[in-house]
């Protein structure tokens, strides 16, 4: 153990000067060479790497980063390339994988509120709800649980504001290769807007129901003219209501980022983000916590709330109440420095700190019964006297923050016939939470006031944010590393590499990559790989395969006779096969896959012992089950007969069980496992005629068969099913023109037109019928 801390340390001395050499390297570049007088003009459709070029020598012409994708890979919802399943710019169709890319035209067309919403268009995704505590969506890929959310490309726990994403990507399967600790089931990576070499700014506001209000002003100005120093700035305010009874957002979202070129082989770039956020947060919709059955329909589920909208109202209640207030406030910073150092090489190395701080009030309202009255299900008519409403009061709040940084090594070159990508690098990380304190008003867990449902409107509630006492403090004892005083050390970095290498005239493509993983808290390391094939069988068809694993922590146990020592290792291996198609000309392009994603190991909790001596939570200890496994195929097309007309539809079918040997839980659907799943989206143009500048489009997102989003044995959070079919539907027109020759977009439409209610997560339920409109202008 001793050698082992002292092989840590050293890597670790070795590590951390790396980064600080890459940064100073800064100044001696900067005073040995001149600024670069040569830019790249790129389109503003997409701008993620917009005019980030430098170049290797004076005789060498400009290149795009290779760790940045090309502004001009974007077609209408097509994107050609990605970073985010190779950790360099890659073709998609030389990928061994899965990746779905949301473009700006895609997420402007479907006007989502925020990246949640734009996942449901992504088939075989489901939301499972937002951590209020850490500011995180929580997402189901395959089957399985995620919340690594990805900012171009580098771990940020917190859900970032619309207004300055330009894509969202979805990879599916295991992706701990490239990015470490990761779910098996994929991960999902925003990339934000970048600035480019051309003047511009672009303003939006947008009106939707319950007063959503939202004003997006996007700045982008080349502060030199030879395009060496760039800025950008996005900006993002939202005032919204809800169809939930007291909950309203008010939101600020501003995201400076300035490049910086100062010779022909240095680029920095400096990204900076403040969000602040403050209302009624919504944690989930009104619960009937103690009825049974309706009907069919599951005890806990939301689904039943038009039945009782004539005793609540026509909003529905949430867990908030009139006097509940929220804040969160969070700062990002990073610094992203790359040099190249001749014709096949480059380095890049980035530093990032994000802070979270977060206060807030909740308040739970549910639906108390008696088991001695006989409840019938009759039309919307529900004796009164049999339902009462219950409430309670808390407050919790807390600190967090986390540093990030990485070294990349880029080389690519030929040998002989053989084109070779290789990138690899070192990447660290270090938490900081301060106590997650929570605070109750008096009614919890003891008596609570009950009101019968008809006098519901006229609530009396108790809670006082001056009479809230101490209920307990919290440290999240699932973090994966090793902490002191709820500080996570640095800890031995993580050793990564990936290899792409093509040949056979470009019709083969092979994909390798090998990670050293970390386990600080269990002091122990993992290798984790990753291996991977596609071949052009045809011009139109080309399979692949590829295999890769993840591990997680799951910690030292907290009680029973394994106390104190280090529980295994959470395992993860899957594999994906089939096939990457291109017909007619590229009028149709897509993906056939099947998958098959095996789990050891996975721990639930015993919530026997939640709260220890002192009001310490310490959560019980996390019993290990026996093994999970999330199998199926998914298609996925985007069709394009006519440069005016656009089709994109994904199709999943996916099996996720609990396999473990737990009687209860054996052979229950995976939470978030979506058995089927229909998403569309399609546009038509017009471009000459009487209708020109005219677009029309629509889409939505089916789905069928049994969705759980709890696990049968944890009846401490009740079970949210989705038993039958769900559709959500949306469409929308949009209309541009020129005005003294500046662009002008109006746009309308509207969202879940069929007002279907169904479950979308754990204890929230779908939005009705709602709609919007708004103005866009750009010059």
């Amino acid at each position: 153990m001793k050698a082992y801390r002292l092989l840590k340390s050293l890597v670790v001395t070795i590590a951390r000067p790396l980064v600080l050499s890459a940064f100073v390297a800064i100044a001696a570049e900067a005073q040995n060479a001149p600024a670069t007088t040569t830019t790249t003009t790129t389109t503003t459709t997409d701008s993620t790497a917009q005019s980030q070029t430098t170049a290797a020598s004076q005789d060498q012409a400009v290149q795009l980063s290779p760790f940045q994708v090309n502004a001009n890979a974007t077609n209408g919802y097509r994107t050609d390339a990605t970073t985010t399943g190779s950790k360099i710019a890659t073709a998609l169709v030389d990928l061994p994988l899965t990746v779905d890319v949301l473009d700006r035209e895609f997420l402007d067309d479907t006007a989502v509120t925020g990246v949640s919403e734009a996942i449901k268009y992504v088939a075989g995704v489901s939301y499972m709800g937002q951590t209020g505590t850490y500011d995180t969506d929580q997402f189901g890929i395959r089957g399985f649980h995620t919340d690594e959310e990805l900012r171009n490309g580098v771990y940020n726990p917190g859900v970032s504001d619309e207004s300055n994403i330009e894509r969202v990507e979805v990879v599916k399967g295991p992706a701990a290769v490239l990015y470490g600790i990761a779910a098996p089931g994929g991960l999902i990576n925003y990339t934000t807007k970048q600035p480019f070499d051309t003047p511009q700014t672009a303003v939006s506001y947008t009106y939707g129901s319950w007063a959503y209000n939202k004003l997006d002003v996007d700045y982008n100005q080349p502060l030199s003219s030879d395009g060496s120093v760039l800025f950008r700035m996005p900006i993002g305010i939202t005032d919204a209501g809800s169809n939930w009874k007291y909950i309203h957002d008010h939101k600020l979202a501003i995201n400076p980022v300035l490049i910086f070129k100062p010779t022909k082989t240095l680029t920095i770039n400096l990204d900076y983000q403040f969000k602040r956020q403050t209302g009624a947060f919504n944690r989930g919709g009104w619960i009937s916590e103690s009825f049974p059955a309706l009907n069919g329909v599951p005890a806990h589920s939301t689904q039943p709330a038009a039945v009782y909208a004539p005793y609540i109202g026509a909003q529905e209640y949430g867990e908030a109440g009139p006097a509940d207030t929220g804040n969160f406030e969070r700062n990002y910073g990073q610094i992203t420095v790359e040099q190249v150092l001749n014709r096949n090489e480059r380095v890049q190395a980035l530093f990032s700190y994000s802070a979270l701080a977060m206060y807030d009030t909740g308040h739970f309202m549910g639906a108390q019964a008696y088991p001695q009255y006989q409840f019938t299900f009759n039309g919307s008519n529900l004796p009164p006297s049999d339902i009462e409403m219950v409430n309670d009061d808390w407050l919790e709040r807390c600190h967090f923050t986390t540093e990030h940084y990485e070294v990349n090594f880029f080389d690519e070159r030929d040998f002989g016939s053989w084109h070779n990508k290789f990138v690899g690098g070192l990447q660290g990380q270090q938490c900081t939470i301060y106590d997650i304190q929570f605070y109750y008003a008096g009614q919890f867990p003891s008596t609570f006031p009950a009101i019968n449902a008809p006098d519901a409107q006229r609530f009396s509630f108790q809670g006082n944010p001056f009479n809230y006492v101490p209920w307990f403090s919290f440290i999240d004892p699932n973090l994966s590393e090793e902490f002191t005083n709820g500080v996570q050390t640095w800890g031995a970095p993580d050793v990564y590499f990936t290899d792409q290498l093509s040949g056979l005239d470009d019709k083969l493509h092979l994909l390798f990559g090998l990670r050293d993983q970390s386990y600080e808290d269990i002091h122990e390391r993992k290798l984790v790989p990753e291996v991977g094939a596609i071949y052009a069988i045809t011009k139109s068809i080309s399979a692949y395969a590829v295999y890769s694993k993840s591990d997680i922590s799951n910690g030292i146990a907290t009680g029973g006779s394994n106390a104190g020592n280090p529980r295994p290792i959470q395992s993860a291996f899957g594999y994906d096969a089939g096939f990457k198609v291109n017909l007619l000309n590229d009028a149709i392009i897509g993906t056939i896959a099947y998958y098959d994603v095996v789990k050891n190991n996975i721990p639930y909790s015993d919530f026997s012992d939640f709260v220890g001596p002192g009001g310490k939570v310490i959560g019980g200890d996390e019993i290990l089950g026996g093994q999970a496994e999330s199998k199926g195929f998914e298609v996925e097309l985007q069709i394009k007969p006519s440069a005016n007309f656009q089709v994109e539809m994904q199709y999943a079918y996916d099996d996720g069980k609990d396999t473990k040997d737990g009687p209860i839980d054996l052979g229950a659907n995976l939470p978030g496992a979506i058995p089927n799943s229909l998403t569309f989206l399609a546009k038509y143009h017009f471009s000459s005629g009487p209708l020109e500048g005219l677009e029309i489009g629509g889409g939505g997102r089916f789905t069928w068969g049994l969705t759980e989003y709890v696990l049968p044995s944890d009846v401490n959070f009740g079970s949210d099913n989705q038993p039958g079919p769900t559709r959500d539907l949306m469409a929308f027109i949009h209309y541009q023109m020129k005005i003294h020759g500046r662009r002008v977009q109006l746009a309308v439409g509207g969202k879940n037109l069929t007002n279907d209610a169904y479950v979308i997560s754990n204890f929230t339920a779908s939005t009705p019928r709602n709609y919007f409109a708004s103005v866009s202008f750009s010059f």
